[in-house]
């Protein structure tokens, strides 16, 4: 792929709006998974599909015609998918998108397309998507960025909040750093505000971003320590803030 034919990553908001799917097999039904995640008003142009795609049409959640693909079927939609693996229907798809200016991608990479989907994921509100010719490599670096972002490897700094922030209770385990769970290692990783007692982990607390701010809040057998009252305070003291 050259810098001439990259595709421009933009996020199609497809909520309610008409999306037409041509073809019932594997690939067909990969893409109209997504696209009803999406929330699109899914219509599958198929003679035959697979039974999870009959069963969604069964249940409502997309539109089903049994029959073949004719010329008219993209009209009123916003975006389309040529899935069938007939090259001469696909084409024909295609052909009309391109005519109609509808938006539409198929599954052979064809240069045809005036649409590639990438290779998606999801975690929590965010959605991770990947262009690439190589959709082996696309996925590789899909599922490193999802990893990342479940263990907490990759932080991710929301913008601050208006209406007051969270507060995440973490508990520190049996002290070593590699067995705090999956949710505490992604809390520590887009923290702000870091209230640690000495039993916390230390490495855990070293790694964190300068920008962190860490608040000593120990307490000692017989030695010094921070009121539990004192620590409830700068809880919601700093939430309030955001």
């Amino acid at each position: 792929m050259t810098t001439l034919d990259a595709p421009h990553p933009v996020g199609l908001r497809l909520t309610g709006r008409r999306v037409v799917v041509v073809g019932g097999g594997a690939a067909a039904h990969r893409g109209a998974a997504g696209l009803l995640a999406a929330g699109a008003q899914v219509v599958v142009v198929s003679p035959a599909v697979t039974p999870a795609l009959e069963s969604a049409a069964a249940a409502g959640r997309l539109s089903w015609s049994a029959r073949p693909y004719a010329t008219g079927d993209l009209a009123g939609a916003w975006f389309a998918l040529a899935a069938t693996g007939d090259p001469d229907v696909d084409a024909a798809v295609l052909a009309d998108a391109e005519r109609e200016r509808v938006f539409c991608a198929g599954i052979d990479g064809s240069p045809a397309a005036s649409a590639d989907l990438p290779v998606t994921g999801r975690a929590g509100d965010l959605v991770v998507a990947v262009h690439g010719d190589d959709q082996r490599a696309a996925a590789g670096l899909r599922d490193g960025v999802l990893t990342g972002l479940a263990d907490g490897t990759l932080a991710v700094r929301r913008r601050e909040h208006t209406t007051g922030g969270s507060v995440v209770l973490v508990g520190g385990g049996p002290g070593d750093p590699g067995l705090i769970t999956v949710r505490g290692r992604q809390a520590l990783a887009t923290a702000d505000v870091v209230v640690a007692d000495h039993l916390a982990p230390q490495p855990l607390l070293a790694a964190l971003p300068p920008e962190v701010e860490i608040i000593d809040a120990a307490k000692l057998p017989r030695g010094r320590a921070m009121a539990q009252e004192r620590i409830n305070q700068l809880l919601v003291e700093h939430a309030r803030a955001g």
